[in-house]
């Protein structure tokens, strides 16, 4: 996994949390979007970007055009302390696959980077119900009336009927087990909660991420 954050303490930190939960994960360490795309090149293994948005005063989405010219399908993982509506946009503007505010528990990082890792998406709860009054055509003034909003509208029509009413009922706060029972699907269809990745033993099962 590349990890770009500009606070080698924060991102070395959050590492070691993460490879607590799974000793199989390796990072790649970049505090700037040159060095991140610099990492990519050489380590064609990586498989996640996770992303901080403020790198010393610039925007971290500056990476993912530069990571995406690499390698084209790179699943991008947000990673920051804003959950502002006006941050949240712009990242969903730039086709990223999750978001998760550092306040959020270690635990919903791992989840999110495992629904990634899988294919799937995770974003946090504001994100959600943004998707979800989307989705339902409210009149709210989450997003200024420009292109961005086109964009955001047509990323979140791309995803499937089945994603869609995950998003909306994740919004409305439902547990996964109601949510699989609505959609009438099992939990194998990215609704397992983060610990459905372990063992009976309490142990990592995924293969080896990067």
């Amino acid at each position: 996994m590349l990890f770009l954050d500009d606070h080698p303490g924060v991102r070395e930190g959050i590492a070691d949390l993460l490879k607590n939960k799974n000793p199989r994960f390796v990072f790649f360490m970049a505090s700037t979007a040159q060095e991140a795309s610099s990492l990519l090149e050489r380590h064609a293994e990586i498989s996640l970007a996770i992303v901080d948005l403020n790198l010393d005063g610039k925007s971290g989405l500056e990476a993912v055009p530069l990571l995406r010219a690499i390698k084209e399908n790179i699943p991008v993982l947000v990673y920051t302390m804003y959950a502002d509506r006006f941050h949240l946009r712009n990242a969903l503007s730039a086709n990223i696959q999750g978001y998760v505010s550092k306040d959020a528990p270690i635990e919903e990082l791992y989840g999110a980077i495992m629904q990634l890792l899988n294919g799937g998406s995770f974003f946090n709860s504001a994100a959600t119900k943004m998707l979800s009054a989307l989705m339902g055509g409210k009149d709210m003034p989450i997003f200024d009336s420009d292109e961005r909003t086109v964009q955001i509208f047509a990323n979140y029509k791309a995803l499937s009927k089945t994603e869609q009413k995950i998003f909306a009922l994740l919004a409305l706060k439902k547990e996964v087990a109601e949510i699989a029972q609505t959609i009438g699907k099992k939990r194998k269809d990215g609704l397992e909660p983060a610990h459905a990745d372990l063992s009976e033993n309490g142990n990592p099962r995924p293969p080896c991420p990067h």
